[in-house]
């Protein structure tokens, strides 16, 4: 393995502080937060078998079934918010982190960022690279990877709420098709789309700890 140097350089910038705990953090934070989640859904799913042999004994306490059966969707709704929530954190430090850097390396350039059309990720990978020389072909799979949760961000804030993807939306629906524990069902125009496993965040946070180490770092 080649030496490497930072694209940064100087005393207020940290590669640790800035880049390399946020994904310990990360890691750390899902690993704590599946294991809580996973024992909420278990406890409520105990408790609707215990109560469904408990109105077997005495159906008078049928009326309640609701209350369990809420209790369990409740908990299950939990993997939704969960996973939506830290696939919008981690795009937007990616996003963010491009920006930063675009703008650290415009400082040596004639070429500014705001010269460049585009917006978002797009504007940055553009910049990064015509203007800063930085070789994305050597990320090819984790770009087209970033391009896809790009999508799927887009998705969950437009979508009010809404687990579903129009069916107009093919490069979407073939995105998640392509990752494990994403659960997808199709209703009238559209695809519901439901997170079963923790798989995706796993993808997202490799993908996006390669897009970054790779702009970041340089080897010499």
């Amino acid at each position: 393995m080649g030496l490497i140097r930072y694209r940064i350089t100087g005393n207020d910038w940290d590669y640790f502080k800035e880049i390399h705990f946020f994904f310990e953090s990360f890691y750390f934070y899902t690993d704590e937060t599946n294991q809580f989640i996973d024992k909420e859904i278990s406890s409520a799913k105990n408790s609707v078998e215990k109560f469904s042999k408990e109105i077997e004994v005495d159906p008078t306490w049928e009326h309640e079934w609701f209350d369990y059966f809420a209790n369990v969707q409740t908990k299950v709704g939990l993997t939704d918010i969960y996973y939506d929530s830290l696939i919008m954190t981690l795009y937007s430090f990616v996003e963010k982190k491009m920006f930063f850097l675009s703008n650290h390396l415009a400082l040596g350039q004639a070429i500014k960022v705001n010269d460049i059309a585009g917006k978002g990720i797009f504007k940055y990978q553009k910049y990064l690279s015509k203007v800063c020389g930085i070789d994305f072909s050597q990320i090819d799979n984790e770009w087209t990877n970033l391009l896809g949760f790009n999508n799927l961000r887009n998705q969950i804030v437009h979508s009010e709420g809404k687990r579903s993807i129009p069916k107009s939306n093919q490069n979407l629906t073939h995105f998640l098709k392509s990752i494990n524990g994403v659960v997808l069902t199709e209703e009238g125009d559209a695809v519901n789309y439901h997170f079963a496993t923790d798989d995706i965040l796993k993808m997202f946070a490799a993908t996006a700890r390669t897009i970054i180490d790779h702009i970041y770092l340089e080897k010499v």
